[in-house]
C-alpha cells in the first residue's frame, strides 16, 4: 500500500512541476518574441516611477508610526489641532558680556517676531509690570478671599501707609495692624506671632536699600523687586529670578531664548523653511554684534530638519554602498562587463519601482521603511543570479538564445517564484501589526519582493535576448566538440584500461562551464554512446547528472535504465550516500543495475561542500566518509570512487571495505586510478589540479599544427602544385 501512496504523491508532485514549468516557458517565449516591447515597457515605468519617487515624503515623528487608534495618539493630533504647535525652539545665547548679550537677545527677539508666520512670539525674559498687573491671577480662591478680609479689615491703616511711603511708616502701619489683629482676639499674643512673616522680608529690603546706597545707584524699584522676590518664594512661584529679568542659567553666563513656531514640527518641509528663516534672523543680529558668539540652537524642528538631512544621507549611502559591493563581487567573479550591466541595471531598476510603490501606497517612508533598499538588492541579487548563471551554462553548452531562456525561466524561474511568495507572505503578515511602522515595513518590503520577481523574470530575460541578438549571436555561442574524438580516445584507451568512465566532467572540460551541473541527461546519452561505438572489451561506466536526480527515485531510475540501454553503458555512477543515494543504489542493484558509488568531493555538491576542497581532513570527517563507503558497500555498489581525500584516509578505507576502491587526488593506496582524459593528454589548457600528471601535451601540438597549416596557406606552400 505504501508503494501506490508515494507513486500517487509523485505523480501529483511531478503534475504540478510540470504546470509550473510549462506556466515559466510560456512566459520566456513570449518575453522572446515581445523583448523590445518588455524593454520599452519598462524603460516608461522606471520614468513615471523617477518622478513619483520624487514626491515622496520622510517622516520621522514617532507618532507616525504609532497605531492612529491609539487614545495617545487622538489626545495629541486633537491638542496640535486646537492649539497649534506644542514645541519651542531652543537659542541658547553665549552671556560671557552680560550687557552684549542683553542686547544680543532683545535685537535677536525683535527680528524673530518680524514674521508672525514663522515666529509668533519669544520668551526670553520675565515682563516683571505685566506680573504685578496680573498678581492677583496667580493666587488660590482662598487666598483671594483672605487678601480681599484684609484689606477690608486694615482699610484704614493701609490709606494711611500709602499716603506716607517710607520704612519707618511701613513698620509703623504693620505694627499696628498686628496690634489690631491681637485686639480683635484674631492672634492671641505678639508672641505668638511669628515675626519671620514680617522681619524675614524687611530684613531683606534693608539690606538690598544698602546694596544699592553703596553703589551709589539708589534706584527705588529695587526695594519693590526684593520684596517680590520674597513673596515668589512660595510653592507657587515661576522659574525666574525677578531681580534679572532674563532667564539665565544658574551660573549666569547663557541665556535661554523660547521661539515659538506657527505650525507643528511634524512637517519637514515646513522645518526647513522655519529654520532657514530662524538662522538668518541670528546671522543678521550676528551682524550687528560683531564678535559675539553663534546661538545654539536645538528643539524638535532642528532636531526633525537635521535627521531628515542624515536619514536621506544614510538612505543614499546604504543603498549605493551595497550597490557598488555587488556590482564588485560581480565583477570579480564574471569578469564580464555584460553580465555586470544585466544585473546592474534590473538592481538599480528594482529600488526605483519600489520606492514609486512606496510612493502610491502608502505616500511617505519612516525610519524603518527608509534603509530597506539594501535589504531588497540583497535579495533581489539572488534572483538575478539564479536566472543569469543558468542562462549563460545554457548558453555555453550550445543551446540557442530561445533554448537557453527557456531552460533557464523552466528551472531557475519556478523556484524563484515560489521562494518570492513565502517571502512576501511572511513580510504581508506584518500589516496586521498595531505598529504603523511595522505594517508599513510589511507592506515596502512585500511590495519590493513582488517588482523584483517581476524585474528578474520578465525585464532580465528581455534585457539578455536584446543583448545576445544585438551580437547577432542567436546561435550556440560555443563551437561545440567534434565527437569523432571521444571515438578516437575511447578506441586508443581501450587497448591499455579496465574501466572507461563517461564522467559529468565533461560539463567542464569539453562544454566550458565552471562546474558540473548544467550537464543534461541527453547530453550524458549522447556523449557515452558516442564512447561504447569506440571500445570492444573496457568496462564502459556512464555517470548520472544531477538533473536527473533530486527530482524523484522513479527519474532517477528511468535515467539509469536509458543509461544501459540506450547508451550501451554496462554500469551507473552516483555521488554521496545520503539516505535517498543509498536507497536509490539498493533499489538498482536490486533490479540488475551495477552501480558505482562516488565520495569524498562529489562535484554535483559543489556548493554545498564550499568549492573544490579536500574531504575529510579532520577524523570526525574521515570516520563519516568510511561509514558511507561501508553503506554504499552494503547498499550493493561494486566499487567506490575517492576523489580529494587525505592518503591515509583513502588506505585506511582501502583496507576496511571489501568492494574495490579508485582514486582521483587520493594517493596510491587504492586499488585503481582514474584520471580525466583531457587532463592527462594535456588537452585543458586552463585550471588543471595538482594531482594530475601530464602524459602529453596535446594542445601545445594541436596548436602548433594549426599555425603551420595557416602559414604555409598564406605562404602558397598548401596545397601543393601537382605536376
Amino acid at each position: 500500500m505504501s508503494g501506490w501512496k508515494d507513486c500517487g504523491e509523485n505523480k501529483m508532485s511531478s503534475e504540478n512541476s510540470g504546470v509550473r514549468v510549462r506556466v515559466m516557458q510560456a512566459a520566456s517565449r513570449l518575453v522572446y518574441r515581445r523583448y523590445w516591447l518588455v524593454i520599452a515597457a519598462a524603460v516608461a515605468v522606471t520614468a513615471f516611477s523617477w518622478w513619483s519617487s520624487r514626491k515622496l515624503d520622510l517622516k520621522l515623528n514617532f507618532v507616525d508610526m504609532l497605531s492612529p487608534d491609539d487614545p495617545a495618539v487622538l489626545a495629541y493630533q486633537g491638542a496640535v489641532k486646537q492649539f497649534g504647535a506644542l514645541s519651542f525652539l531652543f537659542v541658547v545665547v553665549d552671556m560671557e558680556d552680560p550687557g552684549r548679550g542683553r542686547a544680543f537677545a532683545d535685537d535677536l527677539a525683535s527680528r524673530l517676531v518680524e514674521d508672525k508666520d514663522f515666529v509668533p512670539r519669544v520668551f526670553y525674559k520675565a515682563e516683571i509690570d505685566k506680573y504685578l498687573d496680573d498678581a492677583l491671577l496667580f493666587l488660590k480662591p482662598e487666598e483671594l478671599e483672605l487678601l480681599a478680609k484684609t484689606v477690608e479689615d486694615n482699610r484704614d491703616e493701609l490709606k494711611r501707609m500709602a499716603a506716607d511711603p517710607g520704612l519707618a511708616s511701613t513698620l509703623e502701619g504693620v505694627t499696628r495692624v498686628i496690634g489690631g489683629y491681637v485686639a480683635r482676639g484674631q492672634i492671641d499674643s505678639v508672641e505668638s506671632f511669628d515675626p519671620a512673616m514680617v522681619i524675614g522680608p524687611l530684613r531683606e529690603m534693608v539690606r538690598a536699600a544698602k546694596t544699592y546706597a553703596a553703589e551709589g545707584r539708589g534706584d527705588p524699584a529695587a526695594l519693590r523687586q526684593t520684596l517680590l522676590s520674597q513673596v515668589m518664594k512660595a510653592d507657587r512661584q515661576l522659574p525666574i529670578d525677578p531681580s534679572e529679568p532674563y532667564i539665565l542659567s544658574r551660573d549666569k553666563k547663557r541665556m535661554l531664548m523660547l521661539v515659538s513656531s506657527s505650525r507643528p514640527s511634524e512637517d519637514f518641509e515646513w522645518c526647513r523653511a522655519y529654520m532657514e528663516y530662524v538662522e538668518g534672523k541670528i546671522s543678521a543680529s550676528m551682524k550687528k554684534f560683531p564678535g559675539q558668539p553663534r546661538p545654539l540652537i536645538t528643539g524638535n524642528a532642528a532636531v526633525m530638519r537635521d535627521d531628515n538631512r542624515v536619514i536621506r544621507h544614510d538612505m543614499k549611502l546604504t543603498t549605493l554602498v551595497s550597490f557598488s559591493c555587488i556590482m564588485l563581487l560581480f565583477a570579480f567573479s564574471f569578469r564580464n562587463l555584460s553580465s555586470i550591466m544585466m544585473v546592474g541595471v534590473p538592481l538599480a531598476v528594482g529600488i526605483l519601482w519600489t520606492m514609486a510603490a512606496g510612493y502610491w501606497v502608502i505616500g511617505h517612508l519612516t525610519p524603518i521603511t527608509a534603509i530597506f533598499g539594501a535589504i531588497l538588492m540583497g535579495m533581489g541579487i539572488d534572483y538575478a543570479i539564479l536566472i543569469l548563471s543558468r542562462y549563460t551554462e545554457e548558453r555555453h553548452s550550445g543551446r540557442s538564445v530561445k533554448e537557453a531562456l527557456d531552460q533557464a525561466m523552466a528551472q531557475s524561474g519556478t523556484g524563484i517564484i515560489a521562494g518570492a511568495l513565502a517571502t512576501c507572505l511572511a513580510f504581508f503578515s506584518m500589516t496586521r501589526s498595531s505598529f504603523s511602522g511595522g505594517r508599513e515595513l510589511g507592506v515596502m518590503a512585500g511590495m519590493g519582493i513582488i517588482i523584483f520577481v517581476i524585474i528578474m523574470t520578465v525585464v532580465l530575460p528581455a534585457l539578455l535576448v536584446a543583448w545576445d541578438r544585438s551580437r547577432k549571436s542567436v546561435g550556440p555561442t560555443q563551437k561545440k566538440w567534434d565527437p569523432k574524438f571521444m571515438r578516437l580516445a575511447a578506441t586508443a584507451a581501450d587497448d591499455g584500461v579496465d574501466v572507461v568512465l563517461v564522467g559529468d566532467s565533461l560539463g567542464m572540460v569539453i562544454q566550458g562551464h565552471p562546474n558540473t551541473l548544467p550537464v543534461t541527461l541527453e547530453q550524458m546519452l549522447y556523449h557515452t554512446a558516442i564512447v561504447s561505438r569506440g571500445l570492444s572489451h573496457a568496462f564502459l561506466v556512464m555517470d548520472i547528472p544531477f538533473q536527473s536526480l533530486p527530482a524523484s527515485r522513479e527519474e532517477a531510475v528511468r535515467a539509469c535504465v536509458r543509461a544501459l540501454s540506450e547508451s550501451r553503458a554496462q554500469a551507473v555512477k552516483i555521488e554521496g550516500f545520503t539516505p535517498y543515494v543509498l536507497d536509490l543504489v539498493s533499489h538498482l542493484t536490486s533490479h540488475g543495475i551495477p552501480v558505482m558509488g562516488h565520495v569524498g568531493l562529489v562535484p554535483q555538491s559543489v556548493h554545498q561542500l564550499g568549492g573544490f576542497r579536500i574531504q575529510g581532513k579532520t577524523p570526525e570527517a574521515g570516520a563519516k566518509l568510511l561509514e558511507g563507503v561501508q553503506k554504499l558497500q552494503d547498499a550493493g555498489a561494486f566499487s567506490v570512487v575517492l576523489e580529494a581525500v587525505p592518503h591515509e584516509l583513502a588506505r585506511e578505507i582501502t583496507a576496511r571495505t571489501a568492494i574495490p576502491t579508485i582514486g582521483i587526488g587520493a594517493g596510491p593506496h587504492c586499488d585503481g586510478q582514474v584520471l580525466v582524459s583531457y587532463d592527462l593528454l594535456g588537452l585543458n589548457e586552463t585550471y588543471c589540479p595538482r594531482f594530475v600528471k601530464k602524459y602529453a601535451r596535446l594542445a601545445e601540438t594541436v596548436k602548433a599544427a594549426m599555425e603551420t597549416y595557416a602559414r604555409e596557406v598564406r605562404d602558397g606552400l598548401f596545397p601543393e602544385t601537382q605536376s
